[in-house]
């Protein structure tokens, strides 16, 4: 009589432990849609660095949505890098205008990405791609202009 209890009780058990790590699971999955979606309508705001051989270092802006944007300026070869830290947005229209005395470099459609997911990690929102003087270009590392 006690090994039947013991059974039953040991089954019950499971049960309840394989219910508890089914609604886990389901839990996480809805967290991960809410940043996929957030990472999609809301956009991320991070830093990106651009590198330049043909800008003029000391004369460079740089412009969003009409107004100048600070960024960092780090030495690259016989170039440069920009680090620029905003919001980038799938559903922004503006453009980003890079421009010196004689070059002005337009960078758009910037298409806001999830999905590097790792144990450690998770999702993590990220640029995917983006468009620069009308070419398509990956984001994920540095993004050379020229």
């Amino acid at each position: 009589m006690k090994r039947k209890f013991i059974i039953i009780l040991v089954i019950i058990i499971l049960a309840i432990i394989s219910c508890y790590i089914y609604i886990a699971y389901r839990n996480q999955e809805n967290k991960h849609e809410k940043i996929i979606c957030d990472c999609r309508l809301k956009g991320i705001y991070i830093t990106k660095d651009f590198a330049t051989f043909s800008l003029n270092k000391e004369k460079t802006d740089v412009i969003f949505a009409g107004k100048k944007i600070e960024y960092e300026k780090k030495s690259y070869g016989k170039g440069f890098i920009l680090s620029i830290e905003m919001l980038f947005n799938k559903s922004i229209k503006d453009t980003l205008f890079i421009k010196d005395n004689s070059k002005t470099i337009k960078i758009y459609d910037f298409d806001v990405d999830t999905l590097i997911i790792n144990k450690k990690q998770g999702i993590i929102c990220d640029l995917k791609e983006l468009t620069i003087d009308g070419k398509k270009q990956s984001a994920r590392s540095l993004i050379i202009l020229d």
